[in-house]
């Protein structure tokens, strides 16, 4: 998911302005990069059996989403290589800028949206994965990712200060967003049916309580939302290097405290 958010923040910085927002462009590219080398391999280590991974490259079945997935993350990472290459000034990568960058969005769009796919169509004895909004929450939450680890890098470094006001704007109203759906997700689960309900319980007052409340809603929504907002409406954006790096850090916490709760928390009720 941080690798999807940071090409796509990358391609908007530079679809933009690309030379006012050149250091937000790079870190993206660079952080779109990174996480699928360290991720591909871990996911196929993780398999039973990791040698047949090879077999979703040439079985592939269009019905099933982990053959997208592997296309998405094969693609958004050579088009992370082009993206790099262009933004370093590659003469030949140059003259196809609006190809690299919209087909790259293409795959990093998929690579955060995937995963929440094959949850929700995995098995509807997963209350929390059958629900529909799951796909637009990771997807926000890969864009609050990538915005993050952006704005995270940039205050540290003291870089591309043009492009933080930017940044931050975006991840206000995406968390917010986030905010909204995860509203609704439990919503939907509390006025359902009898194990929607108790999943529901399990994050709201049971074992995912703390990671809920404190992870998610505190840490990773409400504290970031009033920061950014209020700098907002007070026409005075956030600054300060370590106070952005905080509201970065924190966000990214949330994202990950999100995705434990739907991923793990939707395996704790046995299926039905």
């Amino acid at each position: 998911g941080l690798a999807a958010g940071s090409f796509l923040t990358s391609a908007a910085a530079s679809f933009l302005d690309e030379e006012k927002y050149k250091k937000v462009a790079v870190t993206g590219a660079y952080l779109a990069l990174l996480p699928i080398l360290l991720d591909v391999p871990v996911l196929i280590l993780d398999l039973d059996r990791p040698m047949r991974f090879f077999t979703l490259l040439f079985r592939a079945s269009l019905t099933a989403p982990l053959t997208w997935g592997v296309w998405f993350l094969i693609g958004l990472g050579f088009f992370s290589l082009l993206n790099i290459a262009f933004l370093k000034g590659v003469e030949s990568a140059k003259g196809v800028k609006t190809l690299i960058l919209l087909v790259g969005s293409i795959f990093a769009i998929g690579v955060s949206a995937y995963t929440a796919v094959a949850l929700n169509i995995a098995t509807n004895a997963r209350p929390l994965w059958s629900n529909g909004i799951v796909i637009p929450i990771f997807m926000v939450a890969s864009l609050t990712a990538g915005i993050s680890s952006v704005t995270l890098v940039l205050s540290v470094s003291g870089d591309g200060r043009e492009g933080l006001s930017c940044l931050n704007t975006s991840n206000a109203v995406l968390l917010l967003s986030q905010l909204l759906m995860v509203g609704f997700l439990l919503m939907t689960a509390l006025t359902g049916a009898s194990i929607s309900r108790e999943a529901a319980g399990v994050i709201l007052e049971g074992s995912m309580a703390p990671v809920f409340w404190v992870g998610l809603v505190i840490i990773g929504l409400a504290i970031p939302i009033a920061a950014l907002w209020a700098g907002m409406i007070a026409k005075r954006p956030v600054s300060g290097t370590g106070v952005l790096a905080i509201i970065s850090l924190m966000v990214l916490v949330g994202v990950f405290a999100l995705r434990y709760i739907i991923v793990y928390g939707g395996q704790i009720l046995p299926l039905t």
